[in-house]
């Protein structure tokens, strides 16, 4: 059995990526920027530094700060009028994977400041006390060093870890960590680009838990 678990955020516990998706676009719009939906899918699982290099690419005098200021205060008034909204599973996989002594950690490319408003407008508040976040100085995802921290955080060898995602970007980092990759689906679906980065693909996050909890990884 595995020994500890990796998760990403949005798309994965948070039903967050779509709303991401769609402020994304918005607020190119009110810049005068015409972020395409493309665009912000390319932009799914990376930090907002490395986010604001990539629209450069297509904007070169675009002001990331304003940009990802004006997507934070976005997503902050719509949580606030509905809460975080969760993926089927989220609070059944944390509470199991605690009552089993399984140790686990937090690992996204949002800001601490966006991932803590989020938790605190959940129903799974107080229930990370391990948290890396894309303002950690690390490089962003589909490099390996956020999971390779979450890992050494929690003081369990990667290789002994699991990591769930549902990005391309985030299984290239798991991958990549070392760690034992699980891919729950969001607005991708499994497809060739995925090919290689991924041990496990399961159907909603207590498919992954089923999963993880009977032993099929073993030989980790």
């Amino acid at each position: 059995m595995i020994k500890a678990a990796l998760f990403d955020m949005d798309g994965l516990l948070f039903d967050t990526e779509g709303l991401g998706l769609e402020m994304e676009i918005k607020v190119g719009e009110s810049m005068g920027y015409p972020v395409t939906m493309q665009m912000a899918y390319d932009m799914l699982g990376i930090t907002k530094e490395a986010g604001t290099a990539y629209l450069h690419r297509f904007f070169p005098d675009l002001s990331g700060e304003e940009y990802w200021r004006r997507f934070d205060l976005g997503m902050q008034e719509h949580i606030k009028k509905q809460g975080t909204p969760l993926k089927r599973g989220c609070v059944e996989i944390l509470t199991a994977l605690r009552e089993r002594g399984i140790p686990y950690a937090l690992v996204s490319s949002t800001g601490r400041k966006m991932i803590d408003f989020y938790l605190e407008n959940s129903a799974v508040a107080g229930m990370f006390d391990v948290i890396v976040s894309g303002d950690m100085g690390l490089e962003s995802k589909p490099s390996p060093r956020p999971f390779l921290k979450g890992a050494e955080l929690l003081g369990v060898d990667i290789r002994e870890c699991c990591v769930m995602e549902d990005s391309v970007n985030g299984l290239k980092a798991g991958r990549a960590a070392g760690a034992y990759t699980v891919m729950v689906p969001d607005l991708v679906p499994y497809g060739e680009m995925h090919t290689g980065q991924v041990d496990y693909v399961a159907k909603d996050l207590m498919d992954a838990l089923y999963h993880i909890t009977e032993d099929v990884c073993s030989t980790l």
